[in-house]
């Protein structure tokens, strides 16, 4: 039997490895606090602690002990606020690793130049390193998503590892989807859409355009479009023309 403190409301910061994620109707996941539960056997591990997310409206999952990183092969883990015999407690978020407090460089780092280049051939706007606030980002075999924003201009970006990117700028806002070696002007890269919006312009860029409605406005000046009953090339004479009252111009 192990002997813990005595009992206390008092919550105290631990670091805890995911042992299990939350199911449907359960949004709590389970942990093992490090060091004190690292010796628990598989059979005493469904008495491990279930704690909510400490911010309502979040919730956490990740790669656990029973199904970890396949690239890592480890679990990820969380910090947790909690009583010092953790029958009360709250996950505060996903936990950085920690190497040590030398100048060597941070192994777990983002990767700004990959970023930089890559907004920089869609024709964004250069960023500077130190005005970026990373808000999320992850990388997993299976794919990756970065969310940060320029805290100097208020700029804005999304992006994930298949191309696809939102961007809101100071003075424009761009939608990309498409591969991410899809080039700037189309080239022979991988086929993409966009849309880019200004105050003044609106321009779609993609392969296929099309629109399913019951009904088309292209302008506000009250004419109809003229069509024909025919799909070849013929002369004006002796073809039907009539108006197509779904679509306005």
């Amino acid at each position: 039997m192990r002997e813990y403190e005595k009992p206390s409301m008092e919550l105290k910061l631990y670091r805890a490895r995911i042992y299990d994620n939350g199911k449907d109707g359960d949004d709590r996941i389970q942990v093992r606090i490090i060091p004190y539960m690292i010796e628990y056997e598989d059979s005493e591990c469904g008495d491990l602690p279930r704690y909510p997310a400490l911010f309502k409206g979040q919730v956490f999952n990740g790669y656990t002990e029973r199904n970890p990183n396949p690239l890592t092969k480890k679990a990820d883990e969380v910090f947790v606020l909690s009583t010092n015999d953790w029958t009360y407690g709250y996950v505060v978020g996903y936990a950085n690793m920690f190497y040590n407090c030398s100048s060597t460089p941070y192994q777990d780092s983002y990767g700004f130049m990959n970023i930089q280049s890559y907004l920089s051939t869609r024709g964004l706007d250069a960023i500077d390193y130190d005005s970026i606030v990373v808000d999320n980002w992850l990388n997993t075999d299976e794919g990756g998503y970065i969310e940060f924003h320029n805290f100097k201009t208020g700029d804005k970006y999304i992006i994930n590892a298949s191309g696809n990117c939102f961007a809101i700028l100071s003075d424009r806002i761009y939608i990309r989807a498409g591969s991410p070696n899809g080039t700037k002007n189309g080239g022979n890269g991988n086929p993409f859409s966009t849309i880019v919006m200004t105050n003044t312009d609106v321009t779609i860029k993609t392969k296929n355009f099309s629109i399913d409605a019951e009904k088309v406005s292209l302008g506000k000046h009250g004419h109809y479009l003229l069509g024909t009953v025919s799909s070849l090339s013929t002369a004006y004479n002796g073809v039907n023309l009539q108006p197509i009252k779904d679509i306005t111009v």
